[in-house]
């Protein structure tokens, strides 16, 4: 597996959502929110405790790998779109999907709220 380097996210339903940028080597994180879902906004440094922590999220779940999980056989109208875009030394990867949710999805998810949601609207956006 290799060792992530950058990684976009952005999820949404009904098309506004929340993005993430989360960088490794400049130490950052930085969101964006469509729906007044986060209760902090902008740029954050990170500590060498949140890069350790995000860094053993990434280790845990081959997020590259993700591309190659299954898309819902299921039609919904409605749910979470979700893209990923996750850069290592060697590569690019970007993953849409709608209503699939690979192993360790709302972990890596979760992870990046953390940044800017206090736990009480954490809990509430479950």
């Amino acid at each position: 597996m290799e060792a992530v380097k950058r990684v976009y996210y952005r999820e949404s339903g009904r098309g506004t959502g929340q993005t993430f940028w989360w960088d490794h080597a400049c130490q950052t994180i930085r969101a964006e929110d469509e729906e007044n879902r986060l209760t902090a906004l902008g740029k954050r440094t990170l500590t060498q405790d949140d890069l350790t922590f995000m860094d053993t999220w990434m280790r845990k779940y081959d997020l590259v790998a993700w591309r190659t999980y299954p898309e819902s056989v299921h039609e919904m109208l409605d749910g979470t779109d979700w893209t990923l875009e996750v850069t290592t030394n060697n590569q690019t990867v970007c993953i849409s999907k709608s209503n699939v949710y690979p192993p360790g999805w709302r972990n890596i998810r979760d992870a990046l709220y953390r940044f800017f949601t206090s736990q009480a609207s954490q809990e509430g956006q479950r």
